[in-house]
């Protein structure tokens, strides 16, 4: 089991820095929904930001992507800036921005 699912009510596994090996998929796949990402904000390189990592998300984001914020000190500032910056500006363009649905319940 994952560490983390002690402290946090989802199912939902994002493997860190996108690499999973099939073991590790086999083992987690019972209980947990793995989810991977289309565009990485790089809001948690400290050499970025606000104005970049809003850059690196809208520039490229299209209809269906997974975006990745992060919820850490190292990237706080980046996210508290970039976060409603980036939700004002796909809601202005009429794009639907939600989180994940957690299939906790289909595991």
């Amino acid at each position: 089991m994952v560490e983390s699912s002690e402290n946090i009510p989802s199912r939902l596994f994002r493997p860190p820095y996108g690499k999973i090996t099939p073991e590790l998929i086999r083992n987690l796949s019972p209980n947990f929904q793995i989810i991977m990402w289309t565009i990485l904000s790089g809001d948690f390189d400290l050499k970025t930001n606000p104005e970049q990592c809003f850059k690196n998300v809208t520039s490229k984001t299209k209809a269906g992507d997974i975006l990745v914020f992060h919820d850490n000190v190292k990237a706080k500032t980046n996210v508290l800036e970039t976060l409603p910056k980036t939700l004002a500006h796909f809601n202005k363009l009429g794009i639907k921005v939600s989180a994940l649905p957690d299939k906790s319940a289909e595991l």
